[in-house]
């Protein structure tokens, strides 16, 4: 386990990891540490691990991922608790929440498998659920953590939510969170998958989905109207549900 370092590299390490309009490459890292790689198996001055910092940058290349990882494999596994935020996350938390490229996401599976259906601590949130509450989501990492753990698709948090609810839930057209910017979609190893494509991914997955309800006792298709959704996504979801329905000999359909 890593212990707490106030050093100077280490709070240059930080910053640097920190940094979004200009992120690090993995010669300026080394460029940093020099010859004392120390700083990068120890806890920051901020409290948090280089891999929990580096998760948090979306932006970030994968070839600094690679070096954290080799540098503190331990770190995969290492629980950061935040006062502002009461849940204990993974670094695997933090980069689906992010929005991390799906190629990260999956480097940080392979070290820790069992991550990929760990809930955080507070709002049991699992990978998927905080991949489909990302603003900047991608369908492929979508698509990836539910194949590689399939009873993440099922899975509820704290609210009774499934993924598909907080997909919904998401949603940017009734959010108060603005759209990437053109820039920021460049920078992205990844751009934002629609909506729509991410829905049809969860709803094939899980069928049952569309009649479960989550928080506040509501339907996928109450989340999305409530959202603003767009008509594709409400096809999806309505006729996903009706479909559902008739399937039911005893169910009648309101």
């Amino acid at each position: 386990m890593g212990e707490r370092n106030g050093g100077t590299a280490a709070a240059r390490l930080q910053l640097v990891l920190e940094e979004e309009e200009l992120p690090p490459c993995l010669e300026r890292i080394r460029e940093i540490l020099g010859d004392d790689r120390s700083a990068t198996k120890k806890v920051l001055p901020c409290g948090r691990s280089p891999l929990h910092v580096a998760c948090d940058n979306p932006f970030i290349e994968k070839q600094v991922f690679d070096f954290l990882i080799s540098e503190w494999p331990e770190s995969v596994r290492l629980e950061h608790f935040d006062e502002d935020d009461p849940d204990i996350d993974l670094p695997i938390h933090v980069a689906c929440y992010s929005g991390c490229s799906t190629a990260i996401i999956r480097a940080l599976a392979e070290q820790y498998p069992e991550s990929l259906k760990k809930p955080t601590t507070e709002s049991s949130f699992t990978p998927l659920h905080l991949a489909a509450l990302c603003t900047k989501r991608s369908l492929e990492t979508i698509q990836f953590l539910a194949q590689q753990c399939p009873e993440s698709v099922r899975a509820r948090d704290r609210d009774g939510d499934l993924p598909l609810h907080d997909a919904l839930r998401a949603l940017r057209f009734g959010s108060e969170e603005p759209a990437p910017t053109t820039t920021e979609l460049v920078k992205l190893e990844e751009p934002a998958s629609t909506t729509a494509d991410i829905v049809e991914l969860l709803v094939d997955s899980f069928p049952e989905s569309l009649m479960m309800r989550g928080d506040m006792e509501r339907l996928p298709i109450h989340v999305a109207c409530d959202r603003g959704a767009p008509l594709e996504v409400l096809k999806l979801v309505a006729l996903g549900s009706r479909l559902r329905s008739l399937e039911r000999p005893n169910t009648r359909i309101k």
